[in-house]
This record gives structure tokens, sequence and C-alpha cells, in this order.
């Protein structure tokens, strides 16, 4: 996929963009996501609209746009250091916390697989010398975000943990929309392959 995405065309070089490494989630995790948002239908929040869920694995935040192929080989290089690999996931929770929540999210189980990629992820982002997020890795989907922190500890955890595939992870470009963000797909790196691989 080439930068511009979506058949938007190309971009100057030197263009803004808000960017982020991200894993996609499929229908059944979207699904179980709308469940969460079921208990609280009266919570006063921006929730993220389903087909945007996706579980971050680096936020690099404003870049130029002309990064974005050396983006785009450097994830085709990791991702084909890494195997495909299955993710359950977990209950819902908060940050900072539930008690006291800004932001609603839901978990996912412990997976060696998943820390090993969002390392090679971020060290390679590093060697580049690519400025993102350095907080400490915690895999999530955001869920919501409240407009005053909130109680949601009444929140039910017992929900049944939906196993998906990860098969690729996505450089996405995010756009501010009256409607909400929206994410656009720029470049892929796909697990376990190695045809497709550029040195930079």
């Amino acid at each position: 996929m080439k930068p511009g995405g979506e058949g938007i065309g190309p971009l100057p070089a030197d263009r803004p963009l808000r960017l982020f490494f991200a894993l996609p989630v499929p229908d059944p995790v979207r699904a179980l996501a709308a469940r969460v948002q079921a208990q609280a239908p009266e919570l006063k929040a921006s929730w993220v609209a389903r087909e945007g869920l996706h579980l971050t694995l680096a936020f690099l935040g404003s870049q130029p746009a002309g990064l974005v192929p050396a983006l785009g080989d450097a994830a085709r290089q990791v991702a084909a250091r890494h195997r495909p690999f299955s993710l359950t996931t977990a209950g819902p929770g908060g940050f900072p916390r539930l008690g006291a929540a800004r932001v609603l999210w839901l978990g996912c189980r412990p997976e060696a697989a998943l820390e090993a990629l969002a390392a090679d992820l971020r060290a390679a982002l590093a060697d580049r010398d690519v400025p993102f997020d350095r907080n400490p890795f915690r895999p999530h989907l955001t869920l919501a975000r409240l407009k005053k922190p909130g109680d949601l500890s009444g929140l039910a955890q017992d929900f049944p943990g939906v196993a998906f595939p990860v098969k690729a992870f996505i450089l996405y470009q995010s756009l501010l929309t009256p409607a909400g963000s929206r994410y656009l797909a720029l470049e892929s790196g796909f697990l376990g392959r190695t045809d497709e691989i550029h040195n930079i």
C-alpha cells in the first residue's frame, strides 16, 4: 500500500501526517467492544467507531509524509522476522484506573509474541531516529475517551475471551473529522513474509 492510502493520491513530502503503527482487529472483537459499550449507554464519552478499533504498537505523532515509504520498508523488515500468532481479549479497564477513568479500554491476555513484535518495531524506529511515544507498551484497544473522569468499576469483567489471528500490522494516518477520528492504512507489514523487503 503506497503513501496517500485509499486512492487519495500522492502527498507533498513535507506535509505533516499524524501516524501510528497498529494491529487491525476482526469483527468478533468489534462485536465484543459493542457489548462493553452497551453496559454504559449513558456514559458521557467519545466512543471509537467500531471500524476504527485497533491495538497500537507505536504512536509516532506528526511526521512528514515523505517519511512514509521508509516507514513501510522498516515495517516489512520487522514483520519478516516474526511469525503470525494469536491474541485473546481480556476484560475492560481504564486509564489511569477504572475508578477514575478518562479512557475506557479492552485488554488482551499476555502474549510473548506480541511483546516481541512491539519491542522489535520500536527498536527499528529508534535505530532510524524516528520519534515515537516511548511510554511502556501496554496492549489495549481504546473504546472511549470520557469527557471527565468517571467511575467504571461497575463494568462486568466476565466477558468471554475472543481469540483472533495476527498476520500483519499497519501504518495508519489519523484524520480528525467532524464525525470523529478516521484512520487510513498507508503501509503494511505481513508477518513472516520476506518477498517484499527493501533496504532503507
